[in-house]
């Protein structure tokens, strides 16, 4: 018969790593949604830019980054 080794310590919350991970990532999302919402964004701007945009979207994109910089200045 083989004895079954006890965890030892504080008893986890739950059984499943993976349901912990998920868990975890629901709360972070929750708590930071505007930085969630900006890498969001960013990644579809950046998906967008390399898989289908036409040689004017680009045109137009950097025509809009350079007045962007001009008011931030």
């Amino acid at each position: 018969m083989v004895s079954e080794v006890k965890h030892r310590g504080r008893p986890r919350k739950y059984d499943d790593p993976k349901e912990a991970q998920r868990i975890a990532n629901q709360r972070y999302r929750a708590r930071h949604r505007q930085q969630v919402n900006y890498l969001n964004d960013r990644n579809k701007t950046k998906q967008f830019i390399l898989k289908e945009a036409t040689t004017e979207d680009l045109m137009l994109v950097d025509q809009w980054r350079t007045e962007r910089r001009q008011l931030n200045i």
